[in-house]
């Protein structure tokens, strides 16, 4: 048996989730969960939740597209030392609650017409190493979320022709709890 060539064994190793999402919906949510979060959908939802902001429009899907009904990437807004230590890291779901867990985000990739989120060391949903969320344009209010909603500033790289005026500096971070909250 030979073996696959260099390129066939990392396209073998590694793999990449493409959605062309309708609707991008964000809310920080501080009052309640004491999360944030950020939910990506194929179709129109009507009307978005108060409390939410809401970008619509994003992307038409090429035939051939993977079906799927939502993504929700949410993170929580403290860090409590005397909770698991993966409870700080981003919670990402897949069309229903039974596929979400913790991950490690090693970088979001902003592109002009795209997101990049790779993961590390662990694949989502222990296949993909990459989800790419497509967009006709990538909003800023979606990369501000990323960076300080989802704490992501650290992880964030932008991509050479992306925008100057759409790039974000992180001002927010998560609260670390001390014994006294």
């Amino acid at each position: 048996m030979a073996l696959p060539a260099d390129d066939d064994l990392w396209n073998t190793v590694t793999m990449q989730l493409d959605l062309y999402p309708f609707v991008a919906a964000w809310a920080y949510d501080h009052d309640v969960t004491d999360a944030n979060l950020i939910s990506f959908s194929p179709r129109d939802v009507g009307q978005v939740s108060d409390g939410f902001a809401a970008v619509q429009n994003l992307s038409d899907p090429p035939p051939g597209a993977v079906e799927w009904d939502y993504l929700m990437i949410q993170r929580g807004v403290c860090i409590d030392p005397d909770e698991e230590p993966f409870y700080a890291l981003p919670h990402v779901e897949l069309d229903d609650q039974s596929g979400g867990d913790y991950y490690d985000v090693a970088s979001a990739t902003f592109f002009p017409q795209r997101i990049e989120i790779d993961f590390a060391p662990r694949q989502f949903a222990d296949k993909y190493s990459t989800i790419a969320i497509h967009a006709t344009r990538v909003p800023r209010g979606i990369v501000e979320f990323f960076v300080n909603g989802l704490y992501l500033g650290d992880r964030t790289v932008y991509s050479d022709d992306f925008p100057d005026e759409d790039r974000v500096e992180q001002t927010e971070f998560q609260e670390i709890l001390d014994d006294d909250d």
